[in-house]
């Protein structure tokens, strides 16, 4: 059965067909807990047969369902506080009355045990009041979490809502859950709100993917305190993510600049404050991911709080950057000015360290640090793991380009701007030196502890474009687009002809559109407008066939097929539906400097109009592109200023 969710500010529901939760990975979740598993509707005594399944709204799903001659509409929501309410509505009229029963199990899981961590044994204890209970539970992290069900009528027992229904009646269960401390960011209730659309083409399959993308993106918008942030996905990873919500606020800053701003306000109040081997923390370091679930809070796992990453922190300087850029917003970044320093103090005290941003793995962390931070995503060209510690490429031009933005903000963050311009140079020659393996003709995924290169072929390499930090920028493009890297679908995160090669993995050979969406902005970026059509088009073709961008795909050659799924990839993934707008961007070579908009656009050949919708320095204008001929004609309107290269 095809699966159902609903979403609305970290609460979300996974179902199936019918309604029901039916499966391991089902069910009502909020702060990384399953509320509710092994939901059931049963008419008559028998399963309802399902006719007809639809997203109303993220936050909203509607289901027709048959029991004998029999029409039900049932609905599942999420409300503004959080709670899942259930209602099934009976119109016929036929007259004849329904017995229905609705079983539920009450489980209060750590989003680890969903995953396969081993359960705890929990004493829940049961209140009922009339037609309504509560389930409370105190957890080994000292936190009492309460789930509070209410039913409209019928009979309600522990765990099973039995009623008899009479055309035109309608059930509703509402259940909602509490726990006695929440994030001090969270924002309870949250209003539902949706994103404006800011794209559309004058082509269906782009405009399929842009329209699942917004689906996606609203699915995982998180209302804190300081703005609406992206969680990374659904259903292992709905929380904070330091880079996942960086490079997703990142991809959308021009169309959406409060999710940068709320990401970098929010990522600066759990900024790295003190040394903590357990978690990996150390002063001036983003987090990796911020969980507040039991297991996690009691110190089962170490995702409470946890800084096992090597790049949130120079991608934190650099969206810090670009927001400035885009909107002027000079005010904004005062208040965390002092974040950004020591952001950049932890770069350079890396640096100093080993020459270069380096990781290594320890005992309950992860192997591996950067993006790709599987046990086995960064391997040699036999096979084996990397050594430790480890100098990733990408990484290095992170930090070479969060280097030379805080240059530009040097009088802000009360630092020495030539001496950040001296730092982010000798960086760059560098790179350019230790990683490039001039008889292959690319750049080397990593660095070991030894300084010694692992010669695997691999799609890290094409983040330096972004990044403005490959010397070898012809050899890089000419090798990203090598039938061992590129599909037809897109760039693979591992060479065909790698000893660790499989297109069905998750880090070595599969595709991810987040990947190939950075990528794109650094080929847009650096001129490559011919590749970047195509890179983005062929991209989209696959989004298409694929019903919306997951979080990755196989890297199969694209041949005569549709792209292959991977069953372990997530969706919604916020980078891969915010990846629909940077290749966009990427496109239409979009930039902007010193508040006037640029671009440069060479559209795909299927494409022949383009409008966007920019937010820059406060204001709001839109840019339309269309083909006359040999040539794009760009037309701007609103309040924004705007040049043609």
């Amino acid at each position: 059965m095809s699966e159902s969710i609903i979403s609305h500010s970290g609460f979300f529901s996974i179902s199936d067909s019918l309604g029901d939760f039916s499966k391991p990975n089902h069910g009502f979740f909020g702060w990384d807990t399953r509320f509710i598993s092994d939901l059931k509707l049963k008419i008559n005594g028998q399963r309802p047969i399902p006719l007809n399944a639809r997203n109303i709204t993220p936050w909203r799903l509607t289901l027709w369902i048959k029991a004998g001659n029999s029409i039900f509409l049932r609905k599942k929501s999420i409300e503004e506080d959080g709670s899942l309410v259930e209602s099934i509505f009976y119109p016929s009229f036929n007259m004849k009355s329904v017995d229905l029963i609705l079983l539920f199990n009450v489980g209060f899981e750590s989003i680890f045990e969903v995953r396969g961590a081993r359960p705890l044994a929990r004493r829940i204890e049961f209140l009922k009041r009339g037609n309504s209970g509560i389930y409370r539970y105190v957890g080994i992290d000292g936190l009492t979490r309460i789930l509070e069900v209410k039913v409209s009528e019928g009979n309600f027992e522990k765990n099973m809502v039995k009623t008899c229904l009479k055309p035109g009646d309608e059930l509703s269960v509402r259940f909602s859950p509490r726990i006695s401390s929440i994030p001090e960011y969270a924002k309870i209730p949250a209003r539902h709100s949706a994103l404006i659309q800011a794209a559309k083409t004058d082509n269906s399959i782009i405009n399929y993917v842009i329209y699942k993308s917004i689906i996606d993106m609203n699915m995982l918008t998180y209302h804190t305190v300081y703005g609406p942030i992206f969680l990374a996905g659904i259903p292992n990873f709905a929380c904070v993510f330091g880079r996942d919500s960086i490079l997703s606020a990142l991809y959308t800053l021009p169309y959406y600049p409060e999710y940068a701003l709320g990401t970098l306000k929010l990522l600066s109040k759990l900024q790295g404050k003190e040394l903590n081997k357990d978690r990996e923390e150390e002063p001036g370091k983003i987090p990796h991911e911020v969980r507040v679930d039991e297991l996690s809070l009691a110190g089962k796992t170490v995702f409470s709080q946890y800084y096992g990453t090597v790049d949130a922190t120079p991608l934190y300087v650099m969206l810090a950057g670009e927001y400035l850029r885009w909107t002027g917003d000079f005010k904004g970044l005062k208040d965390i000015a002092y974040n950004l320093r020591k952001a950049v103090e932890w770069i350079l005290e890396k640096i100093d360290k080993r020459g270069y941003v380096t990781y290594t793995s320890k005992p309950g962390g992860l192997a591996n640090q950067g993006w790709k931070d599987s046990a086995e995503g960064v391997p040699y060209e036999d096979g084996t793991p990397v050594k430790n510690p480890v100098a990733l490429v990408e990484v290095q031009g992170y930090a070479y380009a969060a280097l030379k933005g805080a240059s530009e903000l040097a009088d802000l963050i009360g630092m020495d701007e030539n001496h950040l311009r001296a730092r982010a140079r000798s960086l760059l020659e560098r790179l350019n030196k230790d990683f490039w393996i001039e008889e292959l003709k690319f750049y080397a995924l990593a660095l070991d502890g030894d300084y010694k290169p692992s010669k695997a072929l691999a799609s890290n390499q094409g983040h330096l474009l972004y990044a403005d930090a490959a010397l070898r920028k012809v050899e890089l493009v000419n090798i990203l687009f090598d039938n061992r890297l590129y599909s037809g679908w897109g760039i693979r995160t591992l060479s065909s002809e790698e000893a660790a090669y499989n297109p069905f993995s998750y880090h070595n050979g599969s595709v991810w559109p987040h990947d190939n969406a950075f990528i794109a902005l650094g080929l847009g970026r650096q001129g490559f407008t011919e590749e970047t059509a195509k890179l983005a088009m062929d991209l989209f073709e696959a989004g298409y066939l694929l019903e919306g961008f997951p979080e990755l795909f196989s890297g199969l050659p694209r041949l005569d097929s549709s792209p292959c799924p991977v069953p372990i990839a997530n969706k919604p993934q916020a980078w891969s539906a915010a990846s629909t707008y940077a290749f966009i961007s990427a496109f239409t070579a979009l930039n902007i400097e010193n508040g006037v908009v640029s671009a440069s656009p060479v559209l795909p050949r299927e494409v022949d109009y383009v409008k966007l919708r920019v937010k820059v320095y406060g204001n709001e204008g839109f840019l339309e592109f269309r083909r006359k001929g040999e040539s794009i004609i760009v037309q701007a309107s609103g309040d924004i200023k705007f040049e043609l290269c």
